[in-house]
């Protein structure tokens, strides 16, 4: 007996050795979001029958070892997806990805303290859809405006364009579903031309130098994009109407998307937007002429496959916005009276009619996208788009000639972007690509007035390249990026001769950033860009009228390229179930800056009287900061804090910065619960916004900056759930709750009249 004891311990070691020898395989891969391909931070993978687990790093690399041959059930989990599972043959060391489908609307009211990898280190804000739902009926820049650090750019209560630090136009990029927006975005009072109910998400980066979607971006970018298209059979969608008091304005909206059974990974969506508005009013008179039309549509279709995708995209804008009648006049007496005045020399009873002064745009986009995912982690898209833009502006102008538009433009630009990633590496992320325009700019003959700028033909193409490297407690990013300009332009010179001029310009851009988490809560970034921008094609030959802006422009084609450096850095905390708060301080020094500077006259003209500006460069200097926090105090209340505050500085001339937004503080205290009952999202909010007088302002504007202001605001809003997936969600707002008399320094019609009055709003948004 003993001996039998004795020979099997002998024989159990060697027994146990040959099991060890026989599970030495790993199991490894890496967890994919399966809409846009971005690999998903800290998953857990775990192996049913073996027992074992492992949590991936932060670019969704897992390995499990020490598995024996045979085959097992592996789940996937990750927050915001639905558990996967599938069984994993293992005969040898297995490679396994997957590929779940990140659903981010569910990751609202969860903390989550892991990280995904950013799409830049420069400084950025982002408004969801929850967000975007909040401001329904509001233009796409009134939206954006409500991210700290964004202004608005004002002609009148109808046309607004987003400022970021102090920069607007030409110097802000907006990118519309992956293409860049081009809509004669040079005008001061031209209003970018897409619908904000188009967007599920809208991103602004407030750093320069992100090179991968152009070198001129000295102010920032937007990003405006859709939600992913569904991929599952069924259909979804969304219906929302707006109630304005202010001009009785009234905005319907509606989505329909889904999947087809047959064809997996077949999507589609439709979506659509109507808006009417009559004469918006002042607290003590109506701003007459200031009442718009607009449309808006948007269609896609996308096929998902595990090693290609395909994407058709096409939106139509339109729009019809009046311009403030008292804006225009008649002999030089009557502008400088217009100019004094307390009130608007033309003030006529409420309509819903828009008359002369006017704006008609019209905007086409076309989108096709291809993806294809190659071996080794690598992904190559490749994405063409074009756009038609027109744009007419209508004057008051005699002999019957008031049909007969005063600026008739269509521009056509054709895209082309080819660009290689690779995410598979342990640690870098690297992108190389290539970009290339070509635009035509047509002035319409029959306007009877020489054209305010010229025809114009540009091309451009330029190649980046970034690497990123990253790991789970900081990241850093560096890029580069190199462009060439060609500008060809023709127009008709006072003799009737023929004059043309072709101007190159090639430039140089870059970026490089890090980001730092430490403390579990608080991340740190700093982010340095340098970008150029050539001067466009307004800047360069303005001549004339613009009658818009109700001013005299006139540019110097001797201007020559702007040369930025931005610097932003910014501290964040964050733990949304008790507080958040970000700081973020940038230095931006912009080289042979252009601006529309005003001079001292008032010109008198056959078609009016109007103050002159012309395009003058300068260096400038812009600092500040942007302030935001949020703080949960007791039981579902919570306090809400906004600032944003900037100095310019016109270094040449030793002297401020004209146009440059007021600083201003914004405090919210808000009532906000998950479940009231059968109500869901319950929040009830009161807000106070103060805007500083802007004193830090050159000699020789027109009227001096209007004084500060405080406004007040109230909301009240919550949910029904009602059948599966069916919800109704109600808001009720006040905004400018006491009917405050104001004036905003960034309102090109400071001049003339008040800024609108109080107004009462009713959202409707039913989701199914």
């Amino acid at each position: 007996m003993l001996k039998n004891i004795f020979f099997i311990l002998l024989l159990f070691p060697a027994a146990l050795c040959a099991q060890q020898a026989e599970c030495i395989y790993t199991l490894s891969g890496q967890v994919i979001d399966d809409h846009d391909r971005s690999p998903l931070s800290f998953a857990t993978i775990m192996v049913k029958e073996a027992n074992k687990s492992a949590i991936g790093d932060s670019l969704g690399f897992y390995i499990i070892k020490g598995l024996c041959k045979g085959e097992y059930s592996v789940v996937c989990n990750h927050i915001g997806c639905d558990p996967m599972e599938m069984k994993v043959k293992i005969k040898d060391n297995t490679i396994q990805n997957f590929y779940p489908e990140h659903h981010e609307e569910e990751l609202q009211n969860v903390e989550v303290k892991s990280f995904r990898e950013e799409k830049t280190t420069a400084g950025s804000d982002k408004m969801n859809a929850k967000a975007l739902e909040e401001n329904a009926g509001n233009s796409f820049s009134e939206s954006v405006a409500t991210i700290t650090g964004v202004n608005l750019l004002q002609t009148g209560p109808t046309i607004a364009k987003p400022v970021i630090h102090g920069l607007h136009s030409n110097r802000i990029l907006i990118i519309q579903n992956g293409i860049r927006q081009e809509d004669q975005q040079w005008g001061a009072e031209h209003a970018p031309e897409l619908d904000p109910f188009a967007a599920s998400k809208i991103t602004v980066i407030k750093g320069a130098g992100v090179v991968r979607y152009g070198s001129d971006a000295i102010g920032g970018i937007i990003l405006s994009e859709p939600s992913p298209l569904p991929h599952e059979a069924g259909i979804a969608g969304s219906l929302s109407s707006v109630g304005m008091t202010n001009g009785l304005g009234g905005t319907l909206s509606s989505q329909l998307q889904g999947g087809m059974k047959k064809w997996k990974g077949f999507g589609w969506r439709a979506q659509g937007t109507m808006k009417r508005a009559g004469d918006a009013h002042a607290p003590d008179y109506h701003l007459s002429n200031t009442g718009m039309r607009e449309f808006g549509t948007t269609a896609s279709l996308g096929l998902k496959r595990k090693k290609t995708d395909l994407e058709l995209y096409y939106s139509f804008f339109y729009n019809e916005l009046a311009i403030l009648r008292a804006s225009h006049t008649g002999n030089l007496t009557d502008l400088e009276n217009a100019i004094n005045s307390a009130e608007p020399w033309y003030i006529e009873d409420f309509t819903f009619e828009i008359q002369n002064p006017r704006q008609v745009a019209a905007h086409h986009l076309v989108k096709a996208k291809t993806v294809f995912h190659l071996k080794n982690a690598w992904k190559f898209e490749t994405q063409y788009g074009f756009q038609f833009n027109s744009r007419q502006e209508f004057d008051i102008r005699r002999g019957g000639r008031s049909s007969i538009p005063a600026i008739d433009l269509q521009l056509q630009t054709h895209t082309l972007d080819v660009v290689a990633e690779k995410t598979g590496s342990k640690n870098f992320h690297t992108i190389f690509g290539a970009a290339g325009f070509f635009q035509d700019n047509y002035n319409v003959p029959g306007t009877g007035i020489r054209p305010l700028i010229p025809d114009y033909k540009t091309g451009s193409a330029g190649i980046f390249f970034i690497e990123r490297y990253v790991r789970a407690k900081w990241e850093a990013e560096l890029g580069a990026r190199y462009d060439f300009r060609l500008l060809n332009t023709q127009k008709i010179a006072s003799d009737n001769s023929l004059y043309e001029k072709q101007l190159a310009y090639h430039n140089f851009s870059g970026t490089a950033g890090a980001v730092a988490r430490f403390l579990e809560y608080f991340s740190l970034r700093t982010n340095a860009g340098v970008s150029f921008r050539p001067p466009s094609v307004n800047e360069l030959f303005s001549e004339g009228l613009h009658h818009g802006a109700a001013a005299i422009e006139e540019g110097d084609e001797n201007l020559i390229t702007e040369k930025g450096i931005k610097l932003v850095t910014s501290i964040e905390y964050t733990r949304s179930a008790v507080a958040e708060f970000k700081l973020l301080g940038y230095y931006n020094q912009i080289f042979n800056y252009i601006y529309l500077q005003p001079q001292d006259e008032l010109r008198l003209t056959i078609r009016g009287a109007f103050p002159v500006f012309n395009y003058v460069q300068t260096d400038a200097r812009l600092t500040g900061f942007d302030f935001s926090a949020k703080m949960k105090t007791v039981s579902n209340l919570f306090l809400q804090s906004k600032i944003s505050f900037i100095s310019a500085y016109d270094v040449a001339q030793d002297d401020y910065l004209f146009g440059i937004p007021s600083n201003r503080f914004e405090n919210n205290i808000s009532y906000e619960r998950e479940r009231w009952g059968k109500l869901a999202d319950v929040d009830f909010s009161f807000g106070v916004l103060n805007v500083l007088e802007q004193k830090r302002v050159p000699a020789g504007d027109f009227a001096p900056p209007p004084s500060a202001y405080f406004l007040l605001q109230v909301a009240a809003g919550f949910k029904i759930p009602m059948a599966k997936n069916h919800k109704l969600g109600l808001q009720v707002a006040v905004e400018n709750l006491l009917d405050k008399s104001y004036r905003d320094y960034m309102n090109r019609f400071r001049y003339y009249a008040d800024d609108a009055g109080r107004n009462f709003i009713l959202r409707l948004h039913y989701s199914f």
